[in-house]
């Protein structure tokens, strides 16, 4: 199976070593048109594989057509994280970035399972789809796993318990997650039989107070090992469960929004149904409406608006 990455930000080298490390994969190109990847620094990376055991070999290529063959890209912030940037300059150049890559994938791969791993990947994941005209699993956003894996080690903490007795579930838009108590468990218990309302909104409000933080490098491992078990459900065809942002249809319109949905070789097979109280309804109703009104496709001058 071969993974391109293209972008290159603080995350990049991490990523690329963790999916290196499937065994499914057998080839990791890094698409690097700025010519900043040094070879010797993957000739490194590529040491550290032959004494871990792993096979697959890793390349970095200054042309886009090594993107040809490819069955997964996946798209990473084009530059390391500035601190003087602010957050829409951020927006504005993963904007442009996706755009650029979405024109690439569209002529050289254009059936490759895409993953946006970027912020906003909500909002990017659906303009993809858009230049695309692809298939409705076929592009895949990570806005909310990581949020998911910060919740988890969360629970783990407050209860004492192992990581691994403990299952969670989020929903979510690009700039809100919705915590489903209901759904999030230790060893089977529903964690709404284990805290009172207080605590479970205090545990609500400190996931979107990181989920809206800036992305960092110290962020890195949890991104890469989310994308390497996405990478892992569509090379082995897992049917695996994840919450990821796919597309979801509200009424007339569709939107990418983050759900539980099973993944597999085409990518997103199917969205899981959830049984969610009336409040809870009523908050991811707010967010389809609000993230239908940002993700509505826009013409070329609203698009150049955005990035002034």
């Amino acid at each position: 199976m071969k993974v391109s990455i293209l972008g290159r930000c603080d995350s990049t080298l991490a990523v690329a070593s963790e999916i290196c490390k499937s065994d499914i994969v057998s080839e990791v190109v890094l698409v690097d048109e700025t010519r900043r990847l040094t070879r010797g620094v993957v000739h490194e990376l590529e040491a550290s594989f032959a004494l871990g055991g792993h096979d697959a070999t890793i390349s970095v290529s200054r042309t886009v057509s090594a993107l040809t063959g490819s069955e997964v890209a996946i798209l990473l912030s084009p530059s390391e994280r500035v601190s003087f940037y602010s957050s829409q300059s951020n927006r504005n150049t993963n904007l442009a970035f996706a755009r650029h890559s979405a024109k690439q994938i569209k002529q050289y791969a254009p059936q490759v399972r895409i993953l946006v791993a970027m912020p906003s990947a909500n909002f990017l994941a659906h303009m993809i789809h858009h230049e695309l005209d692809s298939e409705p699993g076929q592009v895949i956003g990570l806005s909310s796993s990581r949020a998911g894996a910060h919740l988890k080690h969360q629970i783990a903490n407050r209860f004492g318990v192992s990581a691994t007795d403990v299952a969670v579930m989020v929903i979510g838009s690009d700039d809100r997650i919705l915590v489903l108590p209901q759904y999030c468990r230790i060893s089977g218990i529903p964690i709404d039989q284990l805290l009172g309302d207080a605590q479970i909104h205090d545990l609500t409000v400190r996931i979107n107070d990181w989920h809206r933080a800036p992305t960092h490098a110290e962020s890195s491992h949890s991104l890469s090992m989310c994308l390497r078990q996405i990478v892992d459900a569509i090379g082995l065809d897992r049917r695996k469960i994840i919450c990821v942002s796919t597309l979801i249809r509200a009424g007339a319109s569709s939107v990418y929004l983050s759900v539980p949905a099973k993944i597999g070789s085409h990518g997103v097979e199917e969205i899981v149904k959830l049984e969610l109280t009336d409040e809870q309804l009523q908050h991811f109703s707010q967010m389809v409406s609000r993230s239908v009104a940002n993700q509505r496709p826009k013409s070329g001058n609203q698009l150049r608006g955005l990035m002034e």
